[in-house]
């Protein structure tokens, strides 16, 4: 090797030696030191944020290199914290420690930064640490906004979750520019790049487990939508949308929204739905899990609902005398329930049928009946009305029947 090439050599390997130093220098000593696995790995407690954002003005933003850093949030509270990394700007931090207050709400009063939201959206702010020694001599002041101005009023840009992922767009002001979170595979040729979950597995339910029970017997009309979930995840939220069958979900008759709920099988009134009456009907579900993962949508069996109103105020049967004497006759009235027909058109009932203590059934096309007790004590009482489309809903009540009055007669001395 010549004496040329010798001195080249050892003037790169200087350069490297002055890079590697910089870099060294540029890192926090002691935040990165107390990273330890929870904060720099996923686990029941953190979730771990990897791969790149990209800036045109600063290039890639890369979120972890586990163990030596990362960005994570807390499953719980949905709250970000830790490192990404810049080659041109340096650490951006998500730690109050190292940026300190925030230059605008949400989170100036808090004790951190950024936060997920319960419906995906992230709030707050990040700051590029090198920002923050008072070295620089620009104007930037190194806080970079995850949505809008960081507040929530503001909508006009923002990062949110979507799944494993985050998309959206953060501002970093001049420097920075606007911070892209995903770029989706449009073609081949299009580099693509996303911030995501490490180790991401979505929620997954059984499609075979989906299924709907109407409740038409009681004051309020509902349905039940019931799934199960068949991984290890946490429901801690759904979706629910409901369509006419002959329509699609792009416009549904009832959608949910994102409701924070462990429940399996939500109970939803027609009214709450818009539902009508005798109409064929479709129905999808998703889920989001401790991670605020959402799963994919489930679509479930069509259903449709009774053409008309069952029968009402079943359960509100009378009898007299009340209270009820042995070996009297009881008299039991109900002429308060109401029948229906197409259109929830009033109508005459077809059949009234009784039960006491399970001896009948007696039945009537009139709404009152007669029945004596023979003995005293609790006894119960079920009656069935049935309509003209075969409809019918049931009623049990209870009552103690007495014993009889005793008869006085008055005999002349």
């Amino acid at each position: 090797m010549n004496k040329t090439k010798k001195l080249l050599l050892i003037a790169l390997l200087a350069l490297l030696v002055g890079v590697g130093g910089i870099i060294y220098e540029k890192m926090p000593r002691t935040p990165l030191a107390s990273l330890t696995p929870q904060h720099a790995m996923a686990s029941t407690t953190f979730s771990t944020l990897g791969g790149y954002a990209w800036s045109s003005n600063i290039g890639w933003i890369h979120f972890s290199n586990v163990p030596t850093y990362a960005v994570t949030f807390d499953n719980s509270t949905g709250v970000l914290q830790g490192y990404a990394w810049s080659s041109n700007i340096g650490w951006i931090s998500f730690n109050r420690s190292d940026s300190g207050t925030p230059p605008a709400n949400p989170f100036q009063s808090a004790s951190y930064n950024a936060q997920i939201q319960t419906n995906g959206d992230v709030w707050g702010w990040a700051r590029a640490i090198s920002q923050t020694s008072g070295t620089d001599t620009g104007t930037w002041d190194g806080w970079v906004a995850l949505g809008g101005t960081a507040d929530p009023n503001n909508t006009g840009y923002g990062v949110f979750q979507n799944g494993c992922n985050f998309q959206g767009y953060a501002w970093g002001g001049d420097v920075v520019g606007w911070m892209s979170f995903f770029s989706p595979p449009y073609t081949s040729t299009t580099p693509t790049y996303a911030v995501s979950i490490l180790n991401c597995n979505p929620p997954t339910l059984d499609p075979n487990s989906l299924s709907v029970s109407p409740t038409y017997c009681s004051a309020t009309d509902t349905e039940t939508f019931s799934w199960t979930i068949n991984s290890s995840s946490t429901q801690t939220a759904y979706e629910l949308q409901v369509a006419p069958a002959s329509g699609s979900f792009s416009s549904p008759t009832y959608d949910s929204g994102k409701v924070a709920s462990g429940s399996i099988s939500p109970t939803i009134s027609f009214s709450a739905m818009s539902l009508q009456y005798g109409v064929t009907y479709q129905w999808r579900v998703r889920i989001w899990d401790q991670n605020n993962v959402v799963s994919i949508w489930y679509t479930g069996t069509n259903f449709t609902t009774a053409s008309h109103y069952y029968p009402k105020g079943v359960s509100a049967f009378t009898w007299s005398p009340n209270p009820i004497q042995r070996s009297q006759p009881a008299v039991f009235n109900a002429s308060n329930v109401t029948c229906y027909t197409t259109g929830n058109t009033a109508t005459s009932c077809s059949n009234y049928s009784w039960m006491f203590d399970g001896n009948g059934p007696f039945s009537t096309s009139a709404s009152t009946y007669s029945y004596n007790f023979t003995t005293f004590g609790t006894h119960s009482f079920e009656l069935t009305v049935t309509d003209p489309s075969n409809y019918s809903c049931s009623a049990t009540q209870n009552q103690n029947v007495y014993l009889a009055y005793p008869q006085y007669k008055e005999i002349h001395p």
